[in-house]
């Protein structure tokens, strides 16, 4: 039996992947059913089961496969670079994460507690921090954010935003008149929450 890690290999396992990834984004863990995720991938049941014994293991393969092509558009970034210029480019790379359908994993886990989160999720969330420690502490040193910014409040604080945002946007443009799903109201809101946050660590 292949593992969640070692069957990403090939085009049959991508499909999976990426199936299973769309109907956990748009319906939940609840309601995704093998059977689907099996339609959607173009196989039979039993060739999906063949690589993943239940649907919390194909849950959990998504999950690692999510943070690790996060740690790869990460490694992307140029941390030398100006430090409010890394963190634009860190924040839109969760923005963009988050709005292809990220948040499914925090909504699902709070309410399935029987569901870990991956061991590869963990290790690229404390990567993330150190990154956020060494910018922010180059922003510091420069005078551009304050000194008592702080990279696990930032980091947390970016994902509650990032979530809420992902997760209401189809109806703010009901409660506040706001548009926020069409692809230049997108981008707009890309671009304002990375404003947002990174004004909460300018030096006043």
């Amino acid at each position: 039996m292949n593992s969640p890690v070692t069957s990403w290999a090939g085009p049959t396992a991508e499909r999976i992947l990426e199936a299973a990834h769309k109907l956990f984004s748009e319906v939940g863990f609840d309601a995704t059913k093998m059977e689907s995720v099996a339609r959607a991938a173009r196989i039979s049941r039993p060739t999906l089961y063949g690589y993943y014994r239940s649907k919390e293991e194909l849950y959990q393969a998504v999950l690692a496969r999510e943070g690790a092509l996060l740690q790869r558009k990460m490694a992307g970034i140029d941390l030398a670079g100006d430090p409010v210029a890394v963190l634009r480019s860190f924040i839109g790379m969760l923005f963009d994460e988050f709005v292809a359908g990220a948040h499914f994993s925090i909504i699902d886990i709070k309410l399935h507690k029987g569901i870990r989160v991956p061991r590869s999720a963990v290790i690229s969330g404390a990567a993330h921090r150190e990154i956020l420690e060494l910018v922010l502490q180059r922003g510091k040193d420069a005078g551009i954010f304050a000194q008592n910014a702080d990279s696990a409040m930032f980091q947390a604080t970016t994902v509650a935003l990032l979530s809420g945002f992902a997760s209401s946007r189809e109806v703010l443009p009901v409660l506040t008149g706001v548009e926020a799903t069409s692809a230049e109201a997108i981008a707009h809101w890309r671009e304002h929450l990375a404003d947002v946050m990174i004004a909460s660590i300018r030096h006043p």
